[in-house]
């Protein structure tokens, strides 16, 4: 009697179970994300309706089945190292990029990935797949609002800042925290300053910065490059002209004028001509100039602020500027570091890039290929932030993928990188190794040795993606990609 109780509370246990399990089934069959589930042997366990969308691949084609089966005729995986890895290291992997073919359909699904312990016959790992399209159909659909939102703004409203801040100043660096510090600590008083850096170092930027914190910050902020105009039309500009002083001149207030109560920022000082610097020198002095043509001294009261390419001492020393006005302008000389005396500033710097070329190309790169920050980081930039930008722009625009590929950068940049990393130079590479340069591509190459350099990396962290990422500086989602792509081709 005992044992039929027994055996009727098991049936009744055993249907109450089965009749879960087909509720539970159904429930997932119902959810919008791909759940799939596999064991520690890498057999696919579970695979919902979503996941048969998602991949195009149904159920009676992958359950009971391996991993590498299943995937075998995709260009997603050949040993499921992510399965292995997220197995091992009870680690999740969330927001993982994946992009990958099924039955000629493109699959972009963003998943994350658990492990899992019930008992020894009961283990493995499951993950959660969400399609990428609609998450990018958002993005776009939001991002139109916002310039719809924006272009019906009134007039008024619709302005961009006018000037630049030290906030805008993108860094991480000591060398750049240092020099704006420096910046920040004579920009209240009424020193005259000399801003002296490369080409493309951003001393427009650090000039608007320094008015934007001073005393005449409520004033306006006149710039001229003196390298832009011609020296014939330069004094005109500058002074103002009266009416008739000059054939076809009508009356015009000069640069001077106009920067009343404000900044007057003379970009690339060097490039003015001699004969005009001793009547700036003047006008500096008495606090007054006079248009050409004109009989009256105009007051003016602005803040000098001045710019140069070439080394203050070598101005003199060349007497490419006059001494009486170099001492004029440069009460105070503020060095801008070059872009390699801060190379650590280039992530930042490359992520603020790309956000601002996504949204004026309206594009959607999320990511940088780690070959690709490894080449940044190893060049000079003789053009400096502005050559870095320019670059930047250049591989979004040409990128098809949600990840900047370094197959896009310029030739001379990727031999500078070749030339300068001894750790890939061709007299240290195996001879097989030798032997295949001149016959693969230089796409194929570059894609060898980021190749290497992930495998080295993952060898060094025993696997863990997490660390890997980390050490070469770049999202975990990026590295999976990369990781996937290189076992596709292997």
């Amino acid at each position: 009697m005992l044992d039929f109780e027994l055996v009727a509370a098991l049936k009744t246990e055993n249907i109450k179970l089965k009749n879960e399990n087909k509720l539970f089934r159904i429930i997932l069959d119902h959810v919008s994300e791909g759940v799939q589930v596999s064991s520690a042997d890498e057999i696919m366990l579970y695979y919902n309706a979503a996941c048969e969308k998602i991949e195009n691949i149904s159920r009676d084609e992958c359950l009971g089945k391996s991993l590498k089966e299943v995937y075998s005729k995709t260009n997603l995986t050949k040993d499921n190292t992510l399965h292995r890895v997220v197995r091992r290291t009870k680690v999740p992997v969330l927001n993982s990029y994946n992009q990958y073919n099924t039955k000629n359909k493109l699959t972009e699904v963003f998943s994350s990935t658990w492990s899992f312990d019930i008992d020894e016959e009961l283990s493995g790992v499951f993950s959660i797949l969400r399609e990428a399209a609609p998450a990018r159909n958002y993005l776009e659909d939001i991002t139109l609002l916002k310039q719809k939102e924006k272009s019906e703004l009134p007039a008024h409203e619709n302005k961009t800042p006018k000037y630049y801040i030290f906030d805008d100043i993108i860094h991480t660096s000591k060398a750049m925290t240092d020099c704006i510090a420096y910046a920040k600590k004579v920009a209240p008083t009424d020193a005259n300053i000399m801003l002296y850096g490369e080409t493309g170092s951003g001393k427009e930027l650090f000039a608007q910065s320094i008015h934007n914190a001073s005393l005449c910050a409520k004033g306006p902020f006149v710039a001229i490059n003196c390298a832009a105009i011609p020296d014939t039309l330069l004094e005109s500009i500058l002074f103002g002209a009266e009416k008739g002083s000059f054939s076809g001149a009508v009356l015009q207030k000069g640069l001077l004028e106009q920067a009343e109560n404000g900044t007057f920022f003379l970009d690339e000082l060097n490039s003015m001509p001699l004969s005009l610097q001793a009547k700036i020198l003047r006008a500096i002095e008495m606090r007054s100039c006079r248009r050409l043509g004109g009989i009256v001294d105009i007051k003016i009261n602005c803040r000098f602020i001045c710019s140069t390419n070439i080394e203050p001492q070598e101005l003199i020393a060349s007497k490419t500027v006059r001494h009486d006005l170099y001492y004029r302008l440069a009460t105070v000389i503020i060095s801008i570091p070059s872009l390699r005396e801060r190379i650590e500033d280039i992530d930042c710097l490359v992520s603020m890039f790309i956000d601002e070329a996504n949204q004026r190309y309206h594009t959607h790169v999320i990511d940088i290929e780690p070959l690709l920050i490894n080449i940044y980081k190893s060049y000079s930039w003789p053009g400096n932030v502005r050559e870095l930008k320019h670059d930047i722009d250049s591989c979004v625009l040409l990128s098809n993928s949600s990840f900047l590929s370094s197959k896009y950068i310029p030739g001379y940049l990727y031999k500078k990188y070749t030339v300068n990393n001894e750790s890939f130079s061709t007299t240290e590479l195996q001879p097989n190794k030798r032997a295949e340069i001149g016959s693969t591509s230089l796409h194929m190459m570059m894609e060898n040795i980021e190749c290497e350099i992930i495998k080295n990396t993952l060898a060094k962290c025993e696997g863990n993606i997490s660390m890997a990422a980390r050490m070469l500086g770049i999202h975990r989602q990026a590295l999976q990609y990369r990781i996937r792509k290189f076992e596709t081709s292997e």
